[in-house]
C-alpha cells in the first residue's frame, strides 16, 4: 500500500511539473510575443470602434505584462460622437485594461478584468442626463440594460479613476465642472464603491463609500449600505445641470448619511444636516423664502415590527439648541399605529409662518393657526395616532408645554407666557392652566394688554358635529386686583361663536395710568373711550361683575339686543375728572353700570373742591348714537361759599367771569347742579350748566379790600355763566343794600350786578386802601353795577348824582353840597390783571387809564385824562396824556387851592407817568396876569421836561432836567415875555421858605415889557448856596440903549435879601422912551448904582422893609419936553407922582413965567440917597445947568406916600430958560427943574435963591416958599 502511494505521489508531482512547466513555458512565450501585437494597434482600434458607438483615437498603444496578467496601456485617448460633428466626448491621458489570463486561455477571448483611468476630461452633455430620466424624473434604464451592465461588472475586479474631471454643458449656461475618484472593487458578487467629487471652483465636494450586494434577477431588491459625507453642497445650482427637482434645497448643505437599503426597504437611515439660505417644498409643507439656518439630527428604524423616527436637535439658530421627536409606527403605510415623542421643542408660528407656506385641508384650524401664531417651548409631548386608510382615525396626546403665546383671534383671547399640561383625544380634551408674569389681550373688549401676576385654570372642549365647544374657570391674580372668570365658548362649523362669559373682578388701587386697561371700549366710540381716558383717574376699590353672552359675539356689542354686555361694579375712593379745566371729583362711592352701549354712575357721596357731594348721578343714554354721545350730570351739593366759589374759579365758567378770581367769600351754600357733556364733539361744543345755589349768610369780599358783601341771603339762578337771582338783601360794609343779578341779552354770556346803596365818603373811605381827598365830604346814594362779560370780562359802574356830597375844587370842578352832578366811573377787566379805567365828571373832567392789579397791588400802564371841554386825545402806549381847555379860567384860586391842598403833599410828582400835558385857555388869569389865547404843552424827554408856552403875550419854553442840581439847571428861554402890573394883592403873611433844586434857574427874556414899558433882553441865572442861600447872580438887562448889570442873594441865616446892581445908558431919550415916557432927556453918559435890602424871601419884598442906597449920575445932557402924560407915568411908584407936578407952579410967586420951550442943556445930574425902613433920605441931589443950580435934600415916605423936602434954586442971571425937565436924575431934581421952568423970569434977574419946602401927601404935597 505504502508503494502505491509513493508511486501516485509521484505521479501527482509528475503532473503537476508538466502542468507549471507547459503554463511556464506557455507565459513565456506569451509575453514574448506581446511586444509584437503593437502591430495590431490600427486593427484592434478598428474593432474596438465597430464594437461602441462612439469613435476613439489612440496615439500610443503598449502591452505589458503585471504579475502573470497582461496589462493594455492606452495613452493620449480621444473619445468622439460618432456623428456628423464629431465633437470630442472624453479625453483620457492614461488608461491601464488588465487581462484575466485564465479566461482567456479558457475561451480564448481577451475580456479586462481590471480598468485603471489617470487623468480624464468628460464633457457630458445635457441631452445624455435627460435621456437617464423619464417625465416623472425617475430612471429610465430598461431591467436589461441594468442587468447587462452589472454582469459587465461582474468581470472586473478592479475599476479606478483618478484625476477625473467631468463637465456638464448646457447651451446658454456656463459648465459645471466636477473632479474626483472612483474606485470600485468586487469580492463574492459584492461591490465596494468609494471615492470623493469636488467642486474645484469652491470648497463643495463630497466623500462616499458604500457596500453593494446586487440582485441581478431582481434589481430592485438590490442591498445597499453606505456613508456619505457631504461639505457645502449648492443644490441651486446643481438641480438644473442634474435636472432634478430636491425636495429640499440650500446654497450650503453640510452632513454626513448612512443609508441601509435591503428589498427596497429602509431599515435603518441616519443624518446629520446643517444647512444655509434653505427651501422646503413638500406637499404638505413649503417655505415662502430662504431659511437662514437649518440644523437636525436624524434616526430611522425598521425592525419589520415597529418603525421608529427620532428627530433631535431640530434648530433654526446656530447659537440654540433644537428639540428631540421621536416617533413609532406599526402597521404599513396605508394602516399604522404610530406613537411619539417630542422632548426640548421651541416653536414660533410668526416666524414659522414666515418661512414656511402650510397646507390644511380644515380651513377653520388653518385660520386658527395663521391667525393666533402661537409659540410655545415643548417640554414634552407623548402621543398614539392611529391611521387606516391614510387617514388619521384616533389619537390621544399629553403635552406639558410652556412659555405659550397666542395673539387675539375672532372672540379667541391672546395670551403670553402661559404653561398647559393637556390631555387631548379625538373628540375631548382639558388642560391646567398656569400663568406667571403673563399678559391677557381681549382687544374687541379691552383696549390695552392686562397683566397677569399669577393664575391657574382648568379648561374643558369637546368636538361636536365640527364645532368646538370650550370651557373653562379660573383665577387670575393682577397687579390692581384679582379676576375669577369662567366661560363657554362654541366655535367652528362655519356657524357663529357663542358665548357665555361671567367674571367677577376685584381691585384696588387704580391710576389713571392702568384703570383704562379694564374700559370696555368695545362697546364705546373713539371719542367716548378717549373722554373715559382722562376723566377716570383713580378707582381706589372696586368689586365688580362682567357678564357676556351671546348666541352671535359678531353682534357684539349687541346694538339690536342680539347678546347681554353688563358691569356692574362697586367703586370706592374714586377719582373722575369729567372734564378739562373743571374741578375733579374725589373719595367717590359709587355704582357703576355698563350695559351695551349705555353707561350709568349713581353716586352715594362725593367731594369736588371740597364740596360735599350726595345723590348725584351721571348717565350716557347711548354710546354712539345718532344724536352724538352726550354725558348727563345731576348732582346735590353744599359746603362753605368759599368752596363754592373756588370750583367755580377752577371751572371754565372764570374764563367768563374773570372776577370771581379777585373775590374772597364765605357763609355756607346748597347747590343743585345739572351738567351736559357732548362727549362726541368736544372740541366744538361747551357743556350746558344749570342749576340753582341758595346762598345763607354769605360774605364777599373783592379783591381784599374792605368793600365787601355781607349777611347775603338768597337764592341764585346759573345758567351756563349767565347768573340771576330776584332781589337779594345784603349789608355793603355796614350799610344795607340791595342785589339785583340779571344775564345781558346779548351775543356773548353777560352777568350784570347792580347793587343800590347810600354812602358817605367816611364809608367809601372805610372801603378804599386810598383816602378819599378831605376836600370832598359828605353822602350820596351809588348805584354799583358789575356786568360779567365771557368776551369783554368785567365791568364796574358807579354812578351817581352826587347830591349831598359837596366837592371844595374852583370852578368849573367844585359844587356844593345840594348840587346836582353827572358821576360815573366804570371799571373793565382787560385781562385777569390790566383794567380800564373810565371817569366821566359834569361833563368837565373825563378820565381813560389801564392800571395793572397783579396781587392787588395798583401799578399805572397808560391812559388820558381831559378837563373842560371835550377834545380827542390819542391812548399812548404807555404812560399819561392830559388836555384841558376852557374858554376863561383864573389860576388864582386853583394856586390858593394846590397851596392849601396839594403843595404839602410828597407824592404829588406825575413826571415818571406823564407823557404829555396841554392845557388851553382863550381868557387866562395868571396870578393878576391877563393872558389871551394862552397854551402851554408839557412834553417829556429822556433827560429833561419840556414846557412850551404860547399866548398873545408870553412865547417860550422852559427845560426842566430830570435830575435838577446846580450843575443842571432849569432853562427858561422866552422869546416874548410882557407883563402887566397886577391889580391882586399879594399875601401878606410871610411864607417860609424850604429851597430845594428846583430853584436853580437860568432864564433869559429876549422882548421883556412891563406894562408897556419895554426893558429888552433879561437874563440871570438863580442857584442855591451850600447855607441854603439863593443868588441871583447875574441878573442882566439890556437893549440897545442901556444896559444893567446887578445880583439878589437871598441869606437863609439871617433871613435878608440884597439887590445891588448898576445900570447904564448910551441913549438916555430912547432909554426913556422904552420906559414911556414922552419927554426926552438927551445924554449919552448916565449910570446909577444901587445896593437894596429887604427881611425876607426875594418875593417878600415889602418897603417897609426896605433899606440901602442909590446913586446915579447924568453928563452933558438936554431936558426938554416934560409933558403932562409923562408926569402920570412918573407916578408909578415914583417921587414924581407925589409932588403933583401939575399944581406945583401955582404954589409960586406970580413972578414967575413960562419961557418957552427950548429946553435945557445941562452939565450934570447927580443924587446920593439913603433907603432906611422905606424912607428915602438924601443930603444931597442936584442939577448943575446953564441957567440955574437946583439942589434937594430930606425925606420922601415910600409907605406912608408923604414928603418932607428942602429945594433950593440957584439962577443963573440969563435973558431965558429953556424949560427943564429931567426924570434921568431922579424925582427931585425933576420936580426942581419944573420950578425953574415956570419961575424964572426977567424980572427976578437979580435973585440969587429961592428956597422951597415940600411936605403934605404924595396926592396932595404942599409947597411953601421960604
Amino acid at each position: 500500500m505504502k508503494k502505491v502511494c509513493t508511486k501516485l505521489t509521484k505521479f501527482i508531482w509528475l503532473f503537476l511539473a508538466f502542468i507549471i512547466i507547459s503554463t511556464a513555458i506557455l507565459f513565456g512565450l506569451m509575453r514574448a510575443a506581446t511586444p509584437y501585437l503593437s502591430q495590431y494597434k490600427s486593427e484592434i482600434i478598428s474593432k474596438i470602434n465597430a464594437s461602441l458607438p462612439v469613435n476613439i483615437t489612440i496615439d500610443n498603444f503598449s502591452i505589458a505584462w503585471y504579475h502573470f496578467s497582461p496589462v493594455i496601456s492606452l495613452n493620449n485617448v480621444n473619445v468622439y460622437k460618432n456623428d456628423l460633428s464629431k465633437q470630442l466626448i472624453a479625453k483620457i491621458h492614461t488608461a491601464y485594461i488588465g487581462i484575466n489570463l485564465l479566461t482567456l486561455i479558457k475561451t480564448h477571448q481577451a475580456i479586462p478584468d481590471k480598468l485603471i483611468v489617470d487623468q480624464a476630461n468628460i464633457r457630458v452633455p445635457f441631452s445624455l442626463l435627460k435621456n437617464l430620466r423619464n417625465d416623472n424624473h425617475q430612471a429610465s434604464i430598461s431591467p436589461d440594460k441594468i442587468k447587462l451592465l452589472t454582469q459587465t461588472l461582474y468581470s472586473f475586479d478592479k475599476l479606478a479613476f483618478k484625476k477625473v474631471q467631468i463637465n456638464f454643458i448646457q447651451a446658454g449656461q456656463s459648465a459645471l465642472t466636477l473632479t474626483g475618484d472612483l474606485l470600485l472593487t468586487q469580492k463574492a458578487k459584492s461591490f465596494r464603491l468609494q471615492g470623493s467629487i469636488n467642486n474645484p471652483n469652491n470648497d463643495a465636494g463630497l466623500n462616499f463609500i458604500s457596500n453593494i450586494m446586487p440582485n441581478i434577477e431582481h434589481y430592485q431588491d438590490t442591498n445597499i449600505k453606505s456613508y456619505v459625507e457631504f461639505n457645502n453642497i449648492d443644490t441651486y445650482r446643481l438641480a438644473p445641470y442634474l435636472k432634478i427637482n430636491f425636495p429640499i434645497n440650500a446654497n450650503s448643505l453640510t452632513g454626513k448619511t448612512w443609508l441601509n437599503l435591503q428589498q427596497q426597504k429602509v431599515i435603518y437611515g441616519a443624518a446629520v444636516v446643517r444647512a444655509k439660505n434653505t427651501r422646503i417644498n413638500l406637499n404638505a409643507i413649503s417655505t415662502k423664502k430662504d431659511i437662514p439656518f437649518l440644523a437636525f439630527t436624524v434616526l430611522y428604524k425598521d425592525d419589520n415590527k415597529t418603525k421608529s423616527l427620532a428627530l433631535n436637535n431640530l434648530t433654526f439658530s446656530p447659537n440654540k439648541k433644537g428639540g428631540d421627536l421621536r416617533i413609532d409606527l406599526n402597521g404599513d403605510t396605508t394602516s399604522s399605529n404610530i406613537s411619539f415623542i417630542l422632548n426640548d421643542f421651541k416653536f414660533n408660528t410668526e416666524n414659522f409662518l414666515e418661512k414656511f407656506n402650510i397646507h390644511l385641508n380644515n380651513k377653520e384650524t388653518k385660520n386658527i393657526l395663521f391667525n393666533t401664531k402661537p409659540q410655545f417651548d415643548l417640554n414634552h409631548a407623548l402621543g398614539m395616532i392611529n391611521i387606516k386608510n391614510k387617514q388619521i382615525s384616533t389619537y390621544h396626546l399629553q403635552l406639558a408645554l410652556t412659555h405659550l403665546t397666542l395673539h387675539n383671534y375672532n372672540k379667541i383671547p391672546g395670551l403670553t407666557n402661559l404653561a398647559i399640561n393637556a390631555n387631548i383625544n379625538n373628540h375631548l380634551g382639558s388642560a391646567s392652566i398656569n400663568l406667571q408674569s403673563s399678559a391677557l389681550s381681549i382687544p374687541w373688549l379691552f383696549r390695552k394688554t392686562n397683566i397677569v401676576k399669577s393664575g391657574a385654570g382648568i379648561i374643558h372642549w369637546k368636538l361636536q358635529n365640527q364645532r368646538i365647544e370650550l370651557k373653562t374657570s379660573g383665577k387670575l391674580i393682577m397687579p390692581e386686583g384679582e379676576i375669577y372668570p369662567s366661560m363657554q365658548l362654541t366655535v367652528g362649523g362655519g356657524q357663529t361663536v357663542q358665548m357665555a362669559l361671567l367674571a367677577d373682578v376685584n381691585t384696588t388701587g387704580l391710576t389713571n395710568k392702568n384703570v383704562y386697561a379694564y374700559l370696555p371700549v368695545g362697546i364705546m366710540p373713539d371719542e367716548v373711550a378717549t373722554w373715559l381716558d382722562g376723566a377716570i383717574q383713580k378707582v381706589g376699590s372696586s368689586k365688580a361683575k362682567l357678564i357676556l353672552r351671546s348666541d352671535d359675539m359678531s353682534t357684539f356689542p349687541f346694538d339690536k339686543n342680539q347678546g347681554i354686555f353688563l358691569i356692574n361694579a362697586d367703586t370706592q375712593h374714586a377719582q373722575l375728572h369729567f372734564y378739562k379745566n373743571w374741578p375733579s371729583v374725589t373719595d367717590i362711592s359709587a355704582n357703576l353700570i355698563f350695559r351695551n352701549r349705555a353707561m350709568q354712575i349713581i353716586v352715594a357721596q362725593a367731594k369736588t373742591a371740597g364740596i360735599q357731594i350726595n345723590n348725584a348721578k351721571a348717565i350716557i343714554p347711548e354710546m354712539g348714537g345718532s344724536h352724538g354721545t352726550q354725558l348727563k350730570i345731576s348732582a346735590n351739593g353744599a359746603g362753605q361759599l368759599n368752596q363754592g366759589l373756588n370750583y367755580l374759579i377752577d371751572s371754565p365758567i372764570a374764563n367768563d367771569i374773570q372776577m370771581l378770581k379777585s373775590i374772597h367769600a364765605s357763609g355756607k351754600f346748597n347747590a343743585l347742579v345739572h351738567l351736559e357733556i357732548p362727549i362726541s364733539d368736544l372740541d366744538n361744543q361747551i357743556p350746558q350748566v344749570d342749576g340753582v345755589a341758595q346762598i345763607k349768610d354769605g360774605r364777599l369780599e373783592y379783591m381784599s379790600q374792605p368793600l365787601t358783601l355781607n349777611h347775603i341771603n338768597g337764592a341764585l339762578h346759573f345758567k351756563n355763566a349767565a347768573i340771576s337771582t330776584n332781589l337779594i338783601d345784603a349789608y355793603l360794609g355796614d350799610k344795607p343794600v340791595k342785589i339785583d343779578v340779571k344775564p345781558m341779552n346779548n351775543k356773548s354770556a353777560s352777568t350784570k350786578i347792580n347793587v343800590t346803596g347810600k354812602y358817605s365818603i367816611a364809608d367809601l373811605n372805610k372801603y378804599f386802601p386810598s383816602k378819599i381827598p378831605n376836600y370832598i365830604s359828605g353822602a350820596a346814594t351809588i348805584l354799583t353795577s358789575l356786568t360779567f362779560d365771557s368776551k369783554q370780562g368785567m365791568t364796574v359802574a358807579l354812578s351817581s348824582d352826587l347830591k349831598g356830597i359837596n366837592i371844595n375844587l374852583p370852578k368849573p370842578l367844585g359844587k356844593s353840597i345840594n348840587e346836582a352832578s353827572t358821576f360815573t366811573l366804570i371799571i373793565n377787566n382787560i385781562t385777569d390783571q390790566i383794567k380800564q379805567i373810565l371817569l366821566s365828571y359834569q361833563k368837565k373832567l373825563f378820565v381813560n387809564m389801564f392800571i395793572n392789579s397783579a396781587q392787588n397791588k395798583f401799578a399805572f400802564i397808560k391812559g388820558t385824562v381831559n378837563v373842560g371841554q371835550k377834545t380827542k386825545i390819542k391812548m399812548p402806549s404807555k404812560g399819561l396824556n392830559l388836555t384841558a381847555k376852557f374858554p376863561a379860567a383864573d389860576l388864582q384860586p386853583w394856586y390858593a387851592w394846590y397851596i392849601k391842598n396839594i403843595a404839602k403833599q410828597t407824592n404829588t410828582n406825575f413826571s415818571g407817568i406823564l407823557n404829555s400835558a396841554t392845557l388851553q385857555v382863550d381868557k387866562l388869569n395868571l396870578l393878576g396876569q391877563s393872558l389871551t389865547n394862552f397854551s402851554v404843552r408839557y412834553t417829556p424827554y429822556t433827560n429833561y421836561l419840556l414846557f412850551n408856552i404860547i399866548s398873545n403875550n408870553i412865547i417860550g419854553n422852559i427845560n426842566i432836567p430830570k435830575q435838577v442840581s446846580v450843575n443842571k439847571p432849569i432853562v427858561a428861554k422866552f422869546k416874548k415875555f410882557y407883563l402887566k402890573a397886577s391889580t391882586q394883592s399879594s399875601p401878606n403873611k410871610q411864607q417860609q421858605i424850604k429851597l430845594n433844586n428846583y430853584y436853580n434857574v437860568n432864564f433869559n427874556l429876549a422882548d421883556f415889557r412891563y406894562n408897556q414899558i419895554k426893558f429888552g433882553a433879561l437874563s440871570g441865572k438863580m442857584r442855591t448856596t451850600n447855607s441854603n442861600g439863593l443868588i441871583i447872580n447875574p441878573l442882566n438887562a439890556q437893549s440897545a440903549n442901556y444896559k444893567l448889570i446887578s445880583q439878589i442873594a437871598w441869606n437863609n441865616i439871617n433871613n435878608m435879601t440884597r439887590f445891588k446892581g448898576q445900570l447904564t445908558s448910551t441913549n438916555t431919550a430912547k432909554f426913556l422912551a422904552g420906559l414911556g415916557l414922552s419927554g426926552q432927556v438927551y445924554s449919552k453918559n448916565a449910570n446909577a448904582k444901587f445896593d437894596l435890602q429887604w427881611r425876607g424871601f426875594p418875593t417878600d419884598f415889602k418897603l417897609s422893609n426896605l433899606n440901602g442906597n442909590y446913586n446915579f449920575n447924568v453928563q452933558n445932557g438936554k431936558i426938554s419936553g416934560l409933558s403932562r402924560s409923562t408926569n402920570a407915568k412918573l407916578g408909578l411908584g415914583t417921587i414924581i407922582t407925589s409932588l403933583n407936578i401939575e399944581s406945583l407952579p401955582q404954589r409960586i410967586t406970580n413972578g414967575f413965567r413960562d419961557k418957552g420951550k427950548g429946553g435945557l442943556n445941562f452939565k450934570k445930574m447927580e443924587g446920593n440917597f439913603t433907603i432906611k425902613n422905606g424912607n428915602l433920605l438924601t443930603q444931597r441931589a442936584y442939577l448943575e445947568s446953564t441957567v440955574a443950580y437946583i439942589s434937594l435934600k430930606g425925606r420922601i415916605g415910600l409907605v406912608a406916600k408923604d414928603l418932607n423936602l428942602m429945594m433950593s434954586v440957584v439962577p443963573h442971571l440969563t435973558a431965558s430958560l429953556p424949560v427943564i425937565a429931567t426924570i434921568a436924575g431922579g424925582p427931585i431934581v425933576g420936580a426942581a427943574t419944573w420950578v425953574l421952568d415956570k419961575a424964572i423970569s426977567p424980572e427976578v434977574n437979580k435973585i440969587s435963591q429961592y428956597n422951597y419946602a415940600i411936605t403934605g401927601s404924595w396926592k396932595k404935597p404942599i409947597v411953601t416958599k421960604k
